[in-house]
């Protein structure tokens, strides 16, 4: 890379171990704060080497043509890059090019408005000027009527609300003060996305979310931060605690937890906003737990072997929880120099949300194994109101569901479909209704005693019944990926009734069941049909 080889990195990075600590592990395992910082180290040189020419990351984009490049350069910051490093020195001078006439700041969104300035601020300096005019134009864009900001010309969200928060707070810092009107609009605009259960949602209409929990809290405080405690009214202090006690009971580092029973695919996003959520409420555990070492471990555990954890904005952000970045300056040294990364607490719970899943299977069914398309289909069934409670709930006696073509079920008709594609578009086969759940039922007929694996995948979360006994439930959001689960399933010689419950909690509810041997090859005498519920094995 032309900004210097691994070893100046490796010199600019603030990769400092107390002497205690190596002492300490001198012949065990490394401490936790010298694993981050090779960690961060690593992350770091494959951002590096993403970096463009012209000193960006991600300038593609239309919305945040600089969001991506300062949003990287603020997390190189707190990683321990000095701020006259090469490379912060091109993402500067990007950013700083990219002014607009119209404004003369170089940002087009809510989103990349805050990036640049946690960037300016992480870069010190003589930038005072510029976050005041970045801020300015963020304070504009804000809608008071919804007490929210947004994406340009869209409906206003607590996502870009938590960033705007965040960038105004810092503003403060460098002589910029927004109006009270703004922090007290704020203040109902949040209040107004809390659940009853203390969680936070996205949108109005939308469900409840970890992610959006954080930043509805972290709003809050901010707020209170900005009027002052006498102006801080007790329906925000109620708002809080309820925040702070659903955070602690649906606390967990593997997964965002998403609404009553599922978790979405927002992960590194919800762990940096974990972290600024407890840093600012000064939380040193959450639910009892140690989040900053059992988060840190999680992700540690899943960076990818190139360095990243997937891809730039992923990357960063779990940068940031890494280095525990919230509001601050670039941290001078290691983040936790005297931990010494051993042990981890029992996780606890049985809740629904928090069940065991399989494991990733480590191979993949042959290409040529075919998928099931015809399945018998039931639903949708809508929850009333905005809830995702629909995969917890079972519509009928799931153990003594006939499935018939025709047959009526809680008001809705098993549907024969056959899907042309291999992944099964249940919004086609039982009508699109978000906030839903569909019902899918076939047989497996074995010709001999066998043992196979059923392969599943679904978009959003699933639960999987053979014989009306449970072998899967998995709350998610967003598609599980082609074959996520391989189950172990012994069949005795005849039918078989295999029900599969997906929800629809995004944009899609989709299905994708093959069957194969235990080698991942079509399973020989194992046929899966919609057949009658006469052909079932008594």
């Amino acid at each position: 890379m032309r900004w210097g080889a691994r070893a100046l990195l490796r010199a600019s990075l603030l990769v400092t171990v107390s002497l205690a600590s190596v002492a300490q592990h001198a012949s065990g395992a490394p401490s936790l704060h010298r694993r981050v910082n090779e960690a961060l180290e690593r992350a770091s040189l494959w951002l590096f080497s993403r970096q463009e020419e012209s000193g960006a990351w991600g300038s593609q984009d239309k919305v945040h043509p600089v969001g991506r490049t300062t949003l990287v350069g603020y997390a190189l910051l707190h990683a321990g890059l000095p701020r006259d490093h090469e490379g912060i020195v091109r993402a500067y001078g990007y950013l700083v090019s990219r002014g607009r006439y119209e404004t003369g700041v170089p940002v087009i969104s809510t989103y990349e408005a805050s990036c640049a300035v946690f960037f300016l601020h992480a870069l010190g300096g003589d930038n005072d000027a510029l976050i005041q005019k970045i801020c300015a134009w963020i304070a504009d864009g804000f809608d008071s009527g919804a007490g929210l900001w947004g994406y340009p010309e869209g409906t206003p969200d607590l996502s870009n609300t938590g960033f705007a928060a965040m960038a105004l707070e810092i503003g403060q810092r460098h002589g910029y003060r927004a109006s009270p009107r703004i922090w007290q609009k704020l203040v109902d605009g949040v209040v107004r996305l809390q659940d009853a259960d203390g969680s936070f949602r996205y949108r109005d209409r939308t469900v409840t979310r970890g992610t959006m929990t954080h930043a509805g809290l972290l709003c809050l405080e901010l707020a209170r931060r900005s009027l002052g405690l006498s102006r801080h009214p007790a329906r925000v202090e109620l708002a809080a605690r309820k925040g702070h006690a659903w955070c602690d009971e649906r606390y967990t580092v593997t997964e965002c937890p998403f609404g009553s029973g599922f978790h979405d695919g927002y992960y590194p996003y919800y762990m940096w906003g974990m972290a600024r959520y407890a840093i600012v409420h000064e939380r040193k555990e959450i639910g009892g737990r140690d989040w900053y070492r059992e988060g840190a471990e999680e992700l540690l555990r899943r960076q990818e072997k190139n360095g990243s954890w997937g891809n730039l904005d992923d990357t960063a952000l779990c940068m940031l929880f890494l280095r525990k970045a919230a509001l601050t300056e670039p941290a001078p040294r290691p983040v936790d120099p005297d931990e010494d990364g051993t042990g981890t607490p029992e996780a606890k719970s049985s809740e629904v949300w928090r069940r065991e899943l399989p494991p990733k299977p480590k191979f993949a069914p042959r290409s040529d194994v075919p998928s099931i398309r015809s399945w018998l289909v039931l639903g949708p069934f809508t929850e009333t109101g905005v809830d995702d409670t629909m995969l917890v709930k079972d519509h009928f006696p799931v153990a003594r569901i006939k499935p018939r073509e025709g047959a009526s079920v809680g008001g809705k008709r098993w549907a024969l479909y056959t899907s042309p594609e291999d992944v099964v578009d249940l919004d086609k086969a039982a009508g699109d209704s978000q906030y839903s759940a569909v019902y899918a039922a076939t047989w497996l007929h074995a010709g001999v005693d066998t043992e196979i694996l059923l392969w599943v995948a679904s978009d959003d979360g699933m639960r999987v019944f053979l014989e009306g006994k449970e072998l899967l439930h998995s709350p998610h959001h967003d598609w599980s990926g082609d074959d996520r689960y391989a189950l172990p399933v012994r069949l005795e010689a005849g039918a078989h009734l295999l029900l599969v419950k997906v929800s629809d909690v995004g944009y899609y509810c989709r299905l994708r069941v093959r069957v194969t041997d235990l080698e991942g090859i079509p399973a020989p005498g194992v046929e899966a049909r919609p057949g009658p519920w006469a052909a079932r094995k008594r």
